[in-house]
């Protein structure tokens, strides 16, 4: 979902409606029906969730569909380039073994439709393990017991792997690199979220960001593993998970690029810190250790991480940089109060002080949870 989500479901049954009427042209009698907006999980994004029904050669056709839409100018990110997410899916449908959900249309040009570009996949059946609040701390994740999450675990980061086993070149994904944060040159990658941070701090100035892009230019790995897909988003929560515990389907792309194996792996770990170590939350039993996650990645690979202390501290400035454009938003959308310290005092940045070895901010961290609604 987007920060805050208001939108009314029966003009967004209207004119999707009509929007696919257009699209599928032998279709007649098209209906919407069962129109659902989560409110669990997602920031960047809108996610709408309906059935479609139609007629087509005289037979009634019923598809399980799944809206994702990106605001143009309030999302988190300065562009929204679904095409990009669309066409990698359309890529990785076809020739690749990563469960993704299939393509179906997409709109970037038309924003009477739903104000902003979407694009429209089939719904995955399964369970998402929520971030308001945290899987960590109740749901669905908390209910099974310690083998089960074990197997949770191992099957997702086994799916994180597919990703990387992906030959890009061979399917002419090199368009990913974009010269930006796609860009598989770690330097190209620093200068691209430094700007990004210049773009949303407004005149703000958070010195642990500061601090902590001038360490990694500084202290940048004279070498890099193997370039490889990066998902950007590499965590549990954005995955689809089947009821025998296997990933259904891999899903929020946005911030997809290429990148040395350590990015993901990195972004997997602190993530997950994010949800247990950050907000005081302990590691449910079952979910393996930081350390026991790096062995588990190495047998499975043969690949030993490199340089991962150093791509950690990366994967929280990121997140830091994120929750700064965050917290920004909330206060625009009066979520939070105009002297809210969210952007300086938040469960990331927190989180990146303790893996710099800085001194952490004092008082309490401010976070999305619980401050949506």
């Amino acid at each position: 979902m987007a920060i805050k989500n208001d939108y009314d479901t029966d003009v967004i049954k209207e004119k999707l409606e009509g929007w696919l009427e257009n699209k599928i042209t032998s279709a007649g009698g098209l209906r919407i029906n069962n129109i659902n907006i989560p409110q669990a999980s997602g920031l960047s994004a809108v996610t709408i969730i309906f059935d479609a029904s139609w007629i087509e050669n005289g037979v009634e056709v019923t598809r399980n569909l799944v809206a994702r839409a990106i605001p143009r100018e309030e999302g988190i990110f300065q562009t929204a380039d679904l095409i990009r997410e669309f066409e990698l899916f359309q890529a990785l449908n076809d020739l690749s073994n990563v469960p993704i959900p299939a393509p179906f249309k997409i709109e970037t040009n038309d924003d009477s439709v739903l104000g902003m570009p979407f694009f429209v996949m089939e719904a995955v059946p399964g369970l998402v393990a929520s971030d308001d609040p945290p899987y960590t701390a109740e749901g669905w994740v908390m209910d099974l017991n310690d083998k089960q999450r074990e197997i949770l675990a191992d099957n997702s980061l086994q799916a994180l792997l597919k990703i990387q086993d992906v030959d890009y070149q061979s399917l002419g994904l090199d368009w990913l690199d974009d010269g930006a944060m796609g860009a598989p040159d770690i330097e190209k990658k620093l200068d691209a979220w430094k700007d990004f941070y210049d773009w949303c701090r407004n005149g703000q100035k958070i010195q642990l960001i500061d601090d902590a892009l001038s360490w990694l230019y500084e202290h940048k790995p004279s070498t890099e593993s193997e370039t490889v897909i990066s998902w950007g988003d590499a965590r549990l929560g954005n995955m689809i998970i089947n009821e025998d515990l296997s990933v259904a389907a891999v899903i929020d792309w946005e911030m997809v690029g290429l990148g040395c194996r350590e990015i993901d792996l990195a972004w997997w770990i602190f993530t997950r810190r994010f949800h247990t170590q950050a907000v005081d939350i302990p590691l449910p039993g079952g979910f393996p250790s930081d350390e026991a996650i790096i062995q588990r990645y190495t047998e499975l690979t043969s690949h030993k991480p490199k340089n991962l202390d150093y791509y950690i501290i990366f994967a929280g400035l990121r997140l830091s940089i994120i929750f700064f454009r965050i917290a920004n938003l909330m206060i625009d959308h009066g979520l939070l109060p105009e002297d809210s310290v969210m952007a300086s005092n938040n469960p990331a940045i927190k989180l990146l002080a303790v893996s710099m070895k800085r001194d952490v901010p004092e008082g309490e961290a401010i976070d999305f949870v619980g401050n949506r609604s």
